[in-house]
């Protein structure tokens, strides 16, 4: 009995210890804070900051939107999107919590769910290339190659510099033996970042079907020579 008076004293000091530095700053300040974290890659000091600001005012959906996206850096899926569920109940307009949450679920193999999420964020503004390159991706995982297709082609309509809807648009189409439209694809893509080795293996496969074999070796050491400098 006296171990848990002790304990409870703890608590509750600890408890009066720590209300008045999360009062120290307003919501809004604990948020930017995450934010400059985050930016940092400090994502535990920066779902910190979050929760202050969560603590201050629970029902701030920037908040948990950032918990959740801070968390799925992590790869902590489940608890993003807890996180994220909070945020689209609060603010069910809030078009980068879907399309976070479909990302989030397209991580955790739920990717009918997770087109169901990019629809939604799209719905509420679809000029966003990176939601369609997403869908497009939650498609292809489907077998739903012609969906993935539209969905890639649109992201690199809405916005011809996203690099990796070309890429995937690449991937697509040498999926469908569209070798030629492949290739342009992923030379497009290689313009616009040079050190994609995902690129330059695509860009490898499509050469090898066309019947470039030395080309096609030139690719393939080349992606291997930027994943060896990544590690």
């Amino acid at each position: 009995m006296v171990l848990m008076k002790k304990t409870f004293i703890i608590l509750i000091c600890l408890g009066l210890m720590a209300g008045p530095c999360i009062a120290d700053k307003t919501v809004e300040e604990w948020n930017n804070l995450g934010v400059a974290y985050f930016g940092q890659g400090n994502y535990d000091e920066a779902i910190a900051a979050y929760y202050n600001a969560t603590a201050l005012d629970p029902s701030n959906a920037m908040a948990w939107g950032n918990i959740g996206l801070a968390l799925a850096s992590q790869g902590k899926y489940e608890e993003a999107r807890e996180a994220l569920n909070k945020t689209t109940t609060l603010n069910p307009n809030d078009a980068l919590a879907w399309s976070n949450m479909g990302l989030v679920l397209d991580h955790l193999g739920q990717f009918e769910e997770a087109i169901a999420a990019y629809d939604h964020s799209l719905q509420l503004k679809p000029d966003i290339a990176r939601t369609w390159n997403n869908r497009g991706l939650a498609c292809h995982n489907l077998g739903r190659e012609d969906e993935a297709l539209t969905d890639y082609e649109k992201a690199t309509t809405l916005d011809p510099k996203y690099e990796p809807a070309w890429k995937n648009k690449g991937s697509a189409l040498y999926n469908q033996g569209k070798y030629e439209e492949a290739l342009k694809a992923c030379e497009t893509a290689l313009t616009l970042n040079a050190e994609d080795a995902a690129a330059w293996k695509i860009k490898a496969d499509v050469l090898e079907k066309l019947g470039k074999g030395d080309e096609a070796q030139k690719a393939s050491e080349k992606a291997a020579s930027i994943l060896a400098n990544l590690t």
